[in-house]
């Protein structure tokens, strides 16, 4: 290796990228922790903004992993932590900082390097491209549309542009910052060393009884969370790239793998979130269906154990608990596994479920609004009055728990179509591409971890939500740069 690249530490050769990836992912996540302690500080986010702008505009690839890695971790505490001066609150988080800064870096990177920068072949833009130019131009024209509607919250409608389209820059610093096989796949790599920090939430949850951060997700049953709802979510993603490698022998060996999946299996458990464990059934269907017989037929046996190992230990567990209910062990255990029946059972019985039966009241309701114009919408930045167990209450278009539906309500048929048109041909070319021996369980990864999002966000405002709906963008971003390499 080259002296200039590398450092000697304690007698090990290791690249400076990596020194240099984990200095500023500590400094950033000291002065994160340090905002979690002790409260919001001017000067420590002042801090964050100076260290940002130093480190990635430098390099913007580690702004563009840290993204990824910060947000995994401290979900919340980095994307929605505002900045606030004189008791005013501005909607300007360490999210949009970092990404800022790692946008400018990219621009900086592009006209630095423009004749020495490795070509992709094909056109940068297309189709994907350009429907996404459109969707963009429909939210903007919306979004201006607002300052003349007297109903409307500018404040609200500003929130739904963000989320809808300004996030949207990630797709492009994702498909610009792998540009080549050996960075896309380090990009993709990002997920799983999220998926390992989490096991210290999963660790804390089950240590203290209750996970950190949980009691920002109450429960619409009873019950416990020991692991956040956000943080499941991501294990949900981390796990099925990794079945993906699994299926195209991208690990070494399967054995630590395996463990991993099983902790990361605990924590979705853990979280109770229901439509994360049809989410992962979801995941696993979409990468059967993209990879070889050959692969399938090693992954098949694989998820068996995998299932059949989690079935006897919840059977083992039930049947202590019932069989011998004056146990110690067995008293801790048994309300997680009652916690765990009553949130399953309440899958089938919808119908007693007060989150569900709001949610449909707030769809019909949102429904009756649309109607009246639903070829554009009702628009930006409004509330529904709707009418829930005899109470009559205003309620925010994003919080209409989904995001498909929000998108239709507020933007109508013309939005709706022109966004599934956007992902449905990120899609159709990843798929044609599939081909690719080498790139096929990083494209089928990515396109399960889509599906996954798609199906979550018929549940849960993941788009209206920025430290979730941002992996859209990023999922489709590093789609469409596979897609590119794979014509390499």
């Amino acid at each position: 290796m080259n002296k200039a690249t590398v450092s000697t530490i304690l007698g090990f050769n290791i690249p400076k990228t990596i020194i240099y990836d984990f200095m500023v992912f500590f400094y950033l996540s000291a002065l994160i922790i340090l905002s979690i302690a002790n409260g919001f500080s001017l000067l420590t986010y002042l801090a964050f903004i100076i260290f940002a702008a130093l480190f990635f505009m430098v390099k913007p690839q580690t702004g563009f992993s840290l993204i990824i890695l910060l947000t995994m971790i401290f979900e919340r505490f980095f994307t929605l932590q505002p900045l606030i001066i004189d008791q005013q609150q501005y909607k300007l988080y360490p999210l949009d900082i970092v990404i800022i800064f790692t946008a400018i870096g990219c621009l900086i990177q592009f006209f630095r390097n423009k004749k020495s920068q490795p070509a992709i072949k094909g056109k940068r833009f297309d189709w994907p491209e350009v429907l996404f130019f459109y969707f963009s131009f429909l939210m903007l024209t919306f979004f201006i549309k607002s300052f003349f509607d007297i109903n409307a919250s500018l404040d609200l409608s500003f929130s739904a542009l963000k989320n809808y389209s300004l996030y949207g820059i990630l797709y492009f610093i994702a498909f610009y910052l792998s540009n080549t096989k050996e960075k896309f796949k380090k990009n993709v790599h990002v997920f799983l060393l999220g998926g390992l920090a989490i096991i210290f939430f999963i660790t804390y949850g089950l240590m203290t009884g209750q996970g950190l951060w949980t009691e920002f997700t109450p429960l619409s049953t009873a019950g416990v969370r020991y692991l956040a709802g956000t943080h499941a979510f991501y294990l949900v993603l981390a796990s099925t790239i990794a079945v993906a490698f699994i299926a195209g022998k991208k690990f070494n060996n399967n054995y630590l793998p395996t463990i991993v999946l099983a902790i990361w299996s605990i924590g979705i458990l853990g979280s109770l979130m229901r439509h994360l464990w049809l989410a992962l059934i979801v995941g696993f269907i979409v990468i059967l269906a993209a990879m070889t017989l050959k692969e399938k037929k090693r992954l098949l046996p694989y998820l068996n154990k995998i299932s059949f190992t989690a079935a006897s230990v919840f059977i083992i567990l039930f049947l202590g608990a019932n069989l011998f209910p004056n146990n110690a062990l067995a008293a801790k255990i048994q309300p997680s596994v009652d916690y765990l029946k009553d949130r399953a059972s309440s899958l089938t019985q919808l119908n007693q479920d007060s989150s569900a039966n709001w949610r449909l009241d707030f769809w019909r309701s949102a429904a009756d609004s649309w109607k009246k114009t639903p070829i554009v919408g009702i628009g930006l930045g409004h509330q529904i009055l709707f009418e829930s167990n005899g109470w009559q209450t205003l309620e925010e278009i994003r919080n209409i728990h989904n995001s498909l539906l929000a998108i239709l309500i507020q933007t109508g048929v013309l939005g709706i179509i022109i966004f599934l048109t956007f992902i449905g041909s990120v899609i159709s070319s990843t798929w044609k591409k599939l081909k690719d021996n080498d790139l096929r369980p990083y494209l089928a990864g990515l396109m399960a971890c889509l599906f996954i999002f798609l199906f979550c966000s018929l549940f849960q405002p993941y788009l209206e939500t920025n430290l979730t709906g941002i992996f859209l963008w990023i999922i489709l971003g590093l789609m469409r740069a596979g897609t590119k390499l794979a014509e390499v």
